[in-house]
């Protein structure tokens, strides 16, 4: 071989040696820095190529042929490890993609509205039992009916005798009536019944209001009505609400309507729907009241109950409601109806007006 075709294929060596190294550095460059193979093959080839340059042309065509073969090599395995490292990262994000995020639980907590809520209303205490109270109560009897010459039976003493309610009884001794509304003040029901013509008069309406005033409940029977409501008795009537009508004189039907039927008085204990007649009495048997007309407007202080007439509600009166319920003005005699119906409904008057009274002193 001449010395110049030696120079070329030196020159052209040198010039492949160039180019695989740096093919192999940039390879390099991608493989992980612990691959020692390939690191130690370019380092061979370095070697190699430097004994070319020296002037051992014998070798130049064996070290080209190996140079070929290893830079053939080399480049096959990084393009292989360039492949598996592609791949690699393709399945990790392929994975990080198809992980399903993860759900988190209902919240439990309601959605605040920006007020916080008010605290606990605190129960309120037990009540009395009013029922046991009722039979319970203090109760003051005064009826007339006791020791009368005729022999009557006393409706209303028996009445409460019925029931088993425990009572003063003065009978009809007015003056144990009032000294029993002088020296005590803590009646919770005063019953005066006067019927039998030993009329209640004079200074026992101002007693009996005096109690009104203080919340006891009061039962009056009182059928002659005409001759007192200008006396010491118009200032009672005044401040329940009710006036004289009229005098009920020897009527020839006694029949009474009730004039509120779903009232509590006609309800509770007993159901009274009727009064049936016994027409005990002759001449004058009783009043008719009326409702004060009221000022302005303001309700009417007093409410008829039972009348004469089942159209009129304002006037024929002869049951009145006022003081809250806690007064009952009877203007018809007891005896001129049927005693298991007007026993029952005097049981009424006893309960309603002491459930009443309870109830003041209760607020």
């Amino acid at each position: 071989m001449s010395k110049l075709h030696f120079k070329r294929n030196l020159s052209m060596l040198t010039l492949i040696i160039a180019l695989i190294l740096a093919a192999l550095a940039c390879n390099i460059a991608l493989l992980p820095t612990s691959n020692n193979a390939q690191q130690a093959t370019v380092e061979a080839l370095a070697r190699q190529a430097t004994l070319a340059a020296a002037g051992q042309g014998n070798a130049v065509e064996a070290t080209m042929q190996a140079l070929a073969e290893q830079g053939t090599q080399v480049a096959a395995q990084a393009t292989q490890m360039a492949l598996d490292l592609q791949a690699t990262s393709e399945a990790l994000q392929q994975t990080t993609a198809e992980a399903p995020a993860t759900e988190q639980p209902p919240s439990t907590e309601a959605p605040s509205t920006g007020e916080t809520e008010p605290p606990p209303i605190p129960s309120e205490p037990p009540q009395p039992d009013l029922e046991a109270q009722i039979k319970a109560a203090r109760i003051l009897l005064f009826e007339d009916t006791s020791g009368h010459r005729y022999g009557m039976e006393r409706y209303v003493k028996s009445a409460l005798d019925q029931e088993g309610y425990t009572y003063i009884d003065v009978g009809s001794a007015q003056g144990w009536l009032k000294d029993q509304l002088l020296g005590s003040s803590d009646w919770d029901l005063i019953i005066v019944s006067s019927e039998a013509y030993g009329k209640i008069q004079g200074e026992f309406f101002p007693y009996l209001e005096q109690h009104l005033e203080r919340g006891t409940a009061v039962v009056l029977e009182m059928w002659e009505v005409d001759s007192l409501h200008q006396g010491k008795m118009s200032s009672l009537l005044k401040k329940c609400g009710v006036e004289f009508y009229k005098d009920w004189y020897n009527p020839g039907l006694r029949k009474l309507s009730f004039l509120v039927p779903d009232h509590p008085l006609f309800n509770q204990p007993n159901q009274v729907r009727s009064l049936g007649t016994a027409n005990y009495w002759r001449g004058d048997i009783g009043d008719l009241m009326k409702v004060s007309q009221a000022i302005g407007d303001e309700p009417s202080k007093a409410t008829l109950l039972l009348g004469t007439s089942g159209t009129d509600k304002t006037n024929h009166g002869v049951l009145t409601e006022c003081y809250q319920g806690r007064f009952l003005l009877q203007t018809f005699a007891t005896h001129d109806y049927v005693r298991d119906d007007i026993l029952r409904l005097w049981q009424n008057y006893i309960y309603y007006t002491l459930t009443n009274h309870f109830l003041f002193l209760g607020q």
